[in-house]
C-alpha cells in the first residue's frame, strides 16, 4: 500500500510538472504574439505617420503652386488692365516729357506753349491722325522730390514756339497747379510732367462748383450778389479746351474778380468742354460750409451735454436722497444761493458734509436750465461742474472752484455760521474764447498778394491777365455780350414783315408754334445764317437749340451734328429706293465741309469762336 501511495503522487507530480510547462509554453507563445502584433501596428503608424507627411506636404506645395499661379494670372490681368487703360487715356501715344515751367499771359486760357520737338515727337507718335480727333489735351503733373504726386491738372495748347526743355504755362493753369500755395510754389517746383491724353467727349456733363471764401456775399453787408453763374462761367471757358476735379477756374462778374474750386465732374474726373452741355450746380461756398459744419458740430455737442447732463442729474438726485435735509441747529448751516437766472434757492447742511453734496444741490437745479445756458467751451468732460460759486460782501471775495474743493469738507472752507449768501457764476475760459473768435479773415474768394510776392515773375503775369480781363468785362459792358461775331444778317433789323415771314418758314418745317414765335422774334438773323450753312432742312430741331443756347450757332450747329451722328449708328441698312430721300445732297456736303473745317481748325489749337467763323467763312466760299 505504501508503495502504491508513493507511485501514485510521483505519477500527480509529474502531470502537475508536465501541465504547468504546457502552459508556460503557451502563454510565452502568446507574449511573442502580442510583441509581434504591437511592433507590426508600430510599424504601420509609422509608415502611415511618414504617408502623411508626405502627403501634407505635397498638398501644401500644390496649395502653394496654385496660389502663386492665381497671383501670377491676377498680375498679368492687371497689367492687362493697365495698358488697356493706358491705351484708353493715350490713344496708343507715348509722349512723356518733363518741361520747366515759366509764365504766359498771351489771352484768357487754360492752353499752354510747348516746344518744337513735342510736335515732332506727336507727329511720328501719330497723335495727329485722322483716329485722334479734337483738341490736343494734354495732363500737366507736380511731384516732390519724393515722387509724391503734389498737384495735376489737364490743359489744351496754343502753339509750339517754346524754348526746348521749357513750357509756358498761363495763370488760368497756374492757378489750378498750386491753389492756396501762390502762383510763385511754381518758382520752387518748376519742373511739370507734360503727358499726352485723350479724353472721352460727352454731349452732356455735370460740373459742381465751390465758391472760395465768402463766395458771392459780401463780407462786409452779407448781402447776396446776383449772379447768371453758367453765363459767367461760359464766358470763362469759352476758351478752355478741358476741365478737371481740383481745378481752380477764376471768373469776373461787374469788374469783381471770384473763384470757384471744381468739386466733381460727371462722368469723368477730367472732361473735354469744346462741344458739351455743362449744367453747373453750385455749392455753398468755403466759408458758409464752415459755418454749417460748425453748427452741426455745435449740436451735436449740445445733443451729448444734454444726455450728460441728464445723467449726471440721475445720479445726484440719488445722491440727495441718501442725504437728507438737516433740521436747524448746532453743527448745521444754511445755504441761499442766486442762480445765473437770478433765481434764489436755499437748503441746510451739515458743516461736516463735503461741498460736493451743496454743488450737486445747485447742478440738480441747473439741469433745467436749456442747453444753450451752459456758456462752457468744449471740451465739456473735463468739468464736474460748469460754475463757480462766489462769496462776497463790501471789501471780501472769494471764488470756490467746486472741480478743486469739492472733497473738502464744509467746516474746513470756513463755512460755520449759520447762513452764508453765495452766487453761482458760469465758468470762463478767455483763451478758448478767444481762439473761437479768431476767425479766417484772410480766407477771401482770390488770393491776396503782397508787394514782394507782386514781383514774382508768375504773379505779374496773373497781373497782366487780370488787368486784361478788366479791360475786357469793361469793353463787354459797353456793349451787348455774344458769343459769336455778327454777320451782316444779325446787325440788320428785321422788318415785322421779314419777322412773320421766318415765323412761318419755322412752322412749315415743324416747329412748335410759340418756340418758333420767340426764335424768329429773337433770332431772327441766326435763322437765315443756318438756311445759308444749309441747315434749311432741320429748322424744327434746330428752333429748341436756339432757345437752349441763345442763339449760338456753334452749339446749335454741334448739337445737331450729334443727333445726325447718333442716327447714323443706329441706322442698320442703307434706304431702299421706295424710301423718301430728302433732296439734300448738297446741304449734307456743307455740313461735312463744316465739321471737317471746324475740326481742322480746332485741333490747330485754334479759337473756338474763332474757329467757327473761319468754318462758315470757308462755307461760303466753297
Amino acid at each position: 500500500k505504501l508503495f502504491f501511495v508513493l507511485v501514485m503522487t510521483m505519477s500527480g507530480n509529474l502531470d502537475f510538472d508536465l501541465g504547468a510547462r504546457v502552459n508556460k509554453a503557451k502563454d510565452a507563445r502568446l507574449r511573442r504574439q502580442k510583441q509581434l502584433q504591437r511592433r507590426k501596428l508600430a510599424e504601420a503608424k509609422k509608415t502611415q505617420q511618414a504617408l502623411d507627411v508626405v502627403n501634407s506636404f505635397r498638398s501644401k506645395a500644390e496649395a502653394e503652386l496654385r496660389e502663386t499661379e492665381r497671383l501670377r494670372r491676377e498680375a498679368e490681368a492687371e497689367e492687362r488692365r493697365k495698358k488697356l487703360e493706358e491705351f484708353e487715356r493715350t490713344g496708343g501715344v507715348s509722349f512723356v516729357q518733363n518741361l520747366e515751367a515759366y509764365p504766359i499771359a498771351t489771352a484768357d486760357t487754360n492752353r499752354v506753349v510747348l516746344p518744337a520737338s513735342a510736335i515732332e515727337k506727336l507727329i511720328a507718335e501719330k497723335a495727329l491722325d485722322s483716329n485722334h480727333q479734337g483738341p490736343l489735351i494734354f495732363e500737366l503733373s507736380v511731384f516732390g522730390k519724393d515722387g509724391k504726386l503734389l498737384e495735376r491738372t489737364h490743359a489744351g495748347v496754343d502753339e509750339f514756339t517754346a524754348e526746348e526743355g521749357k513750357i509756358g504755362i498761363p495763370p488760368k493753369t497756374a492757378l489750378c497747379l498750386t491753389k492756396s500755395r501762390g502762383l510763385n510754389w511754381l518758382s520752387e517746383h518748376p519742373q511739370v510732367q507734360v503727358k499726352y491724353v485723350v479724353l472721352k467727349s460727352y454731349s452732356q456733363t455735370f460740373m459742381r462748383v465751390q465758391p472760395r471764401g465768402d463766395g458771392f456775399h459780401s463780407s462786409e453787408t452779407e448781402d447776396s450778389v446776383s449772379i447768371d453763374i453758367k453765363t459767367v462761367l461760359e464766358n470763362s471757358l469759352r476758351q478752355h479746351f478741358v476741365i478737371s476735379e481740383g481745378d481752380w477756374v477764376p471768373i469776373v462778374h461787374e469788374n469783381k474778380s471770384y473763384e470757384l474750386i471744381v468739386q466733381s465732374l460727371e462722368p469723368e474726373s477730367a472732361i473735354e468742354i469744346l462741344n458739351t452741355d455743362l449744367e453747373v450746380d453750385i455749392m455753398p461756398s468755403e466759408n458758409s460750409e464752415a459755418a454749417m459744419k460748425a453748427k452741426e458740430a455745435e449740436a451735436n455737442l449740445e445733443q451729448e451735454f444734454a444726455s450728460l447732463m441728464k445723467k449726471k442729474h440721475e445720479e445726484k438726485l440719488l445722491l440727495l436722497s441718501k442725504h437728507a435735509e438737516p433740521k436747524p441747529g448746532k453743527g448745521v448751516v444754511t445755504f441761499r444761493v442766486r442762480l445765473p437766472n437770478a433765481k434764489v434757492i436755499s437748503r441746510r447742511f451739515l458743516v461736516t458734509n463735503e461741498l460736493r453734496l451743496v454743488l450737486d444741490w445747485i447742478d440738480v437745479e441747473l439741469s433745467s436750465f436749456p442747453v444753450e445756458s451752459f456758456k462752457v467751451i468744449p471740451p465739456f468732460s473735463k468739468y464736474e461742474y460748469f460754475f463757480d460759486l462766489v462769496e462776497s460782501w463790501p471789501g471780501h471775495k472769494r471764488v470756490l472752484d467746486g472741480n478743486k474743493d469739492f472733497d473738502k469738507p464744509l467746516k474746513g472752507l470756513g463755512f460755520i455760521k449759520s447762513g452764508h449768501s453765495l452766487t453761482a457764476v458760469w465758468k470762463r475760459e478767455s483763451s478758448s474764447t478767444e481762439e473761437i473768435e479768431t476767425t479766417s479773415s484772410n480766407q477771401s474768394g482770390s488770393v491776396d498778394e503782397t508787394e514782394e510776392s507782386m514781383n514774382d515773375q508768375w504773379h505779374i503775369a496773373a497781373q497782366k491777365l487780370r488787368n486784361k480781363i478788366q479791360d475786357d468785362y469793361v469793353k463787354d459792358s459797353e456793349s451787348m455780350e455774344i458769343d459769336e461775331a455778327p454777320s451782316g444778317d444779325e446787325q440788320k433789323i428785321f422788318s415785322k414783315d421779314e419777322i412773320l415771314s421766318i415765323f412761318n418758314t419755322l412752322v412749315e418745317a415743324g416747329a412748335e408754334k410759340s418756340q418758333a414765335l420767340e426764335v424768329a422774334q429773337k433770332y431772327p438773323g441766326e435763322v437765315k445764317e443756318l438756311e445759308n450753312m444749309g441747315f434749311g432742312y432741320c429748322l424744327d430741331r434746330a428752333v429748341p437749340y436756339m432757345i437752349k443756347y441763345n442763339g449760338r450757332l456753334l452749339r446749335v450747329t454741334n448739337a445737331i451734328f450729334n443727333e445726325d451722328e447718333e442716327s447714323q449708328q443706329i441706322r442698320h441698312s442703307p434706304p431702299s429706293d421706295n424710301d423718301s430721300v430728302p433732296a439734300a445732297s448738297d446741304k449734307q456736303r456743307n455740313q461735312e465741309l463744316f465739321q471737317l473745317k471746324l475740326a481742322e481748325l480746332l485741333s490747330m489749337g485754334v479759337d473756338p469762336k474763332e474757329a467757327a467763323l473761319q468754318a462758315l467763312q470757308h462755307l461760303k466760299s466753297e
